[in-house]
């Protein structure tokens, strides 16, 4: 819990600090592509947690590694690194790309489906949750799931959109449960 509310500061921080920057998207972009490389490598967030390899070190290759990026981006790091809360980076970096969604009132949808959607399909799910959600735009997300047997699932925040077949199927269940 501590190093969620911790992640939350960074990135608060971090956002004021990019309020009056000119080349702000761009340095979002660098925290998404920077958030895509932690979650997906599993060595790098094992090395950052690792207790043994001290500050400088993880410095040196973490600023080896995101060479090209820009100063701000870099400074983030620099900073995290430099105060011993090396593990909490990736969540720092997700708390970011929260605080910016959040910021331009968008919302991020979670589509679980049984196979891959069509970009129409995406399209037209995403047109009729800006119609029943507040929200200025929304960035989705798509999973698959074989076990919905058809259908699909949203998720927007705490809100849930059930239109899967395994669904339809348990409810079925339940009725008949209840009639005998």
């Amino acid at each position: 819990m501590t190093h969620y509310r911790a992640a939350k500061r960074y990135a608060k921080a971090f956002m004021l600090f990019l309020s009056n920057k000119e080349q702000r998207e761009e340095i979002i972009n660098e925290i998404k592509n920077l958030n895509f490389i932690l979650s997906s490598n599993r060595k790098l967030r094992v090395f950052l947690k690792n207790p043994v390899i001290d500050e400088q070190q993880k410095l040196g290759i973490l600023m080896e590694l995101f060479k090209p990026y820009s100063t701000e981006t870099k400074k983030l790091v620099q900073l995290i690194i430099r105060n011993g809360r090396s593990e909490i980076l990736p969540k720092v970096v997700e708390e970011v790309i929260t605080y910016n969604r959040r910021e331009k009132g968008i919302k991020k949808a979670i589509i679980t489906s049984t196979q891959p959607l069509s970009n129409e399909q995406n399209d037209a799910i995403k047109q009729k949750l800006l119609n029943l959600v507040e929200a200025n735009d929304i960035e989705v997300e798509s999973k698959i799931n074989p076990s919905l047997l058809g259908g699909f699932k949203v998720r927007i925040e705490d809100l849930l959109f059930d239109a899967s077949v395994q669904s339809k199927l348990d409810n079925l269940k339940k009725e008949f449960n209840l009639k005998k």
